[in-house]
């Protein structure tokens, strides 16, 4: 009998919450047995669900419409037997799930032979698919008077990055590695010191004397790529170049910077699964990644070949391939499941656990502690309600005491928000059927983080439609207001059409404020009127007790919304403009920034004024053609400068023969509007134009990403090095610093092409 392997498992770490009832588990795991017969086939007895005039298979659904989805909490289990009961069925619904997709495209096929042939003789195998103390006066010695810092979300709590400044010093990341430079005084940069290990860093988080680091672990390298011929018999050296480090994995080490030109490491920590995001509030640091199930790694069968060799009588040498009916499709189906329920049957609970692994500060990461107790079952959590099945794990780490803990939830996780007190947690609903559900939902999950050495689960809510990021979501005065664009699904009723053509989508936005009951169930209190009917949410920015959303389809409708009352959230007022705007910046009471896309699809940057919430008007706006920005999409790589009223932004374009790239430097204020102050550039610092890596400027070129205001200086990031300029002359630069690049032969792009 075959096996899974235990990387198939790696979503199902489950949540580290304290556990008080398991009552919810036999409602949970039981099955709706409404519409549904028995098929019996090679000895398996099966249930069989109609739905829209096709049958599909339940014997280990359970039915949406039996779960408290106005909640969405998270429950947990009495015993171990529980807990591998509910995991064990989570799987075999999932893959009942699979088959049913197949099933209706199949069902598709055999309407329509014509339009999804048989490939004839040459038909697929069958397969298993598997803000800082400013230092006084400027000097050289306490640095500058005034600098940014990360462009934060909200005011206290540190989210990480590729850049961290303290003023005096720069941490960067290029190429994996982590460079710290003297970036005061600017005309005396010097790099004093490179952090370099076996894994490459993506993310940095800085807490006084202390830099966190979270970098990916480099995979073992394959024996077989030192040898020439096999690399260049696969694709020119592609194989053994592609993925050089496992994102599925995370490396979390925490260095002394007191003196940063000789940092000293003082624990690491290691964490499974793909990063997700960070927060830092305080001394505690919360890491959150998340998992998920890979069918592709396992020996489940998870795809029914639907073409079935048949021999010919008249060629009796030759074979055709020939559709299965539905019958035979059905019992295909039911005699993989057979086969998976042994296979998942035969695991043990140790088998459904991977978590991290906690390394002390001397150790090497060979000697592993294991997290999880499998003895103590009662710390397991799932939600009640349907979710994807994967894993969502975080981490908190006291970087003080050196504390770790984790706390997981048995479910994908999405979109996360966190305040000074809570962390939340979204998860969107999942049900395949989706023409069983009237709108789309998103359940939202608190995490209390106001202790320094763990995060406490308090309860769940649901609200109507998806968020698009973290800017949809906002705690106020108790309250968690959020944004979403919401699908509701339309009936059409024609029998000819397949179930998942009966429906179509009416979509609109809202805003949908929550707060915590007694039970601490995150409760719908108000909910704002429809905005931009058809159109999707582009972005969101909550201002104290004021709300504006854009949304866009072929137009920019900017909405205001008067959140005084948080149980008659209403809109008040509106504007029309050509384009869109994807990130919304407040710069005083009365002003917004807003960073988009202009009517021609180039970047386009608003001035919006908002004094009069009816009527919010576009003041004046700046437009780069065939040009975009990473701030578009990454509200990191956008610097205000509020005491000398300007923005910086990292500006790339393409032209038929080259990559440009560089640092717009934009006045801003009510009085004058926007203005252009000039750009700087990198291009002196871009590869040799005779390397190989040349026309691949986008990895080996000064593709400036972020940027930093110091003083009277502005400094321009990139991947190759930094430049600072005097902002009273931008087109006299003090001289950049370059960083030491890596070989040609360690660069994916320079070996493949």
């Amino acid at each position: 009998m075959k096996t899974i392997n235990n990387s198939l498992l790696l979503a199902l770490t489950i949540s580290i919450i304290c556990c008080s009832s398991c009552s919810q588990v036999e409602k949970t795991i039981g099955t709706n047995k409404d519409n549904r017969e028995n098929i019996t086939t090679s000895g398996a007895n099966y249930m069989l669900e109609t739905v829209g005039g096709i049958k599909y298979y339940g014997k280990h659904r359970r039915n949406p419409k039996h779960h408290p989805a106005i909640k969405g909490d998270l429950f947990g289990f009495n015993n171990c037997q529980e807990a591998e009961t509910y995991i064990k069925e989570r799987i075999l619904e999932s893959l009942e799930a699979s088959f049913a997709q197949q099933k209706m495209w199949y069902m598709q096929s055999l309407r329509n032979p014509n339009q999804y042939s048989p490939m004839g003789d040459n038909a697929p195998e069958a397969s298993t698919a598997s803000a800082q103390e400013k230092s006084g006066a400027s000097d050289q010695n306490n640095g500058p008077s005034d600098f940014t810092t990360t462009n934060n979300q909200v005011e206290g709590v540190e989210e990480g990055d590729i850049l961290k400044n303290d003023g005096t010093y720069i941490y960067t990341i290029s190429q994996g590695e982590v460079h710290i430079v003297k970036s005061w005084p600017a005309d005396q940069m010097s790099e004093v010191s490179v952090i370099s290990t076996e894994a490459q860093a993506h993310t940095l988080l800085l807490a006084e004397k202390d830099l966190i680091v979270l970098a990916h672990p480099n995979f073992e390298e394959d024996k077989r790529c030192k040898n020439e011929n096999f690399r260049m018999e696969q694709n020119y050296g592609y194989f053994c170049s592609y993925q050089q480090y496992d994102v599925s994995k995370n490396i979390v080490q925490i260095y002394n910077i007191e003196n940063p030109a000789q940092p000293v490491l003082k624990n690491t920590y290691a964490l499974s699964g793909i990063y997700n995001n960070i927060r830092r509030v305080g001394s505690s640091i919360r890491i959150v990644t998340q998992s998920y199930l890979d069918y592709y790694r396992t020996d489940l069968v998870t795809y029914i070949d639907t073409y079935q060799k048949r021999a010919v009588p008249s060629k009796a040498s030759q074979a055709n391939y020939i559709l299965l009916s539905e019958k035979e499709f059905d019992s295909a189906v039911i005699d993989a499941m057979a086969k998976n329920e042994e296979a998942i049957k035969a695991l043990h609970m140790e088998d459904l656990f991977n978590s991290g692994y906690w390394y002390s500060y001397g150790n090497s990461i060979s000697e592993k502690k294991a997290l999880v107790d499998f003895g103590d079952c009662r710390k397991i959590h799932a939600p009640s309600v349907p979710a994807e099945l994967g894993l969502t794990q975080i981490a908190t780490i006291n970087i003080e005491s050196g504390t770790f803990d984790l706390t997981s939830l048995l479910a994908y996780s999405n979109i996360i928000y966190a305040s000074k007190e809570n962390l939340y947690i979204t998860t969107p609903f999942w049900n395949w059927f989706s023409w069983e559900q009237d709108t789309d939902a998103t359940y939202v999950h608190q995490m209390n983080i106001a202790g320094t050495e763990s995060s406490r689960y308090v309860g769940s809510g649901k609200i109507d439609g998806t968020i698009i990021n973290q800017f949809a979501m906002d705690e106020y005065r108790g309250n968690l207001r959020i944004a979403s664009t919401v699908n509701k699904l339309v009936s059409l009723d024609d029998a000819e059409l397949m179930p998942w053509q009966r429906f179509s989508r009416n979509q609109y936005s809202q805003v949908t404020i929550l707060k915590s009951d007694a039970n601490h169930n995150l409760v719908v209190i108000g909910t704002s009127e429809k905005m931009g009917e058809d159109e999707r949410i582009q972005s969101v920015r909550f201002f104290n007790e004021r709300g504006f959303v854009v949304t866009f389809r072929n137009t920019d409708p900017l909405f205001t919304l008067d959140l005084s009352d948080p149980t008659k959230p209403s809109v008040v007022g509106g504007l029309v403009i050509p384009g869109f705007s994807s990130y919304l910046h407040m710069i005083d009471d009365h002003h917004i920034i807003g960073v988009g896309v202009s009517e021609n699809w180039g970047l386009k940057i608003s001035l919006f004024d908002v004094s009069n919430m009816k009527s919010p008007q576009e003041v004046d706006k700046f437009e780069i053609p065939g040009s975009s920005s990473e701030a578009q999409w990454d509200h990191k790589a956008f610097t205000w400068y509020p005491s000398h009223k300007l923005l910086a932004l990292p500006v790339s374009s393409y032209t038929t023969s080259r990559y440009i790239s560089n640092l717009r430097i934009l006045s801003i204020d009510a009085e004058n509007g926007i203005n252009d102050s000039g750009s700087v550039t990198m291009s002196e610092m871009n590869v040799d134009a005779a390397s190989p890596c040349a026309p691949y400027a986008w990895i080996n070129s000064a593709a400036i990403q972020r940027s930093i205001f110091a003083d009277d200086f502005v400094y321009a990031i990139s991947t190759v090095g930094i430049k600072a300029v005097d902002l009273s002359n931008l087109s006299t630069p003090i001289p950049a610093l370059s960083f030491t690049q890596k070989p040609e032969t360690e660069n994916f792009y320079c070996q493949y092409y």
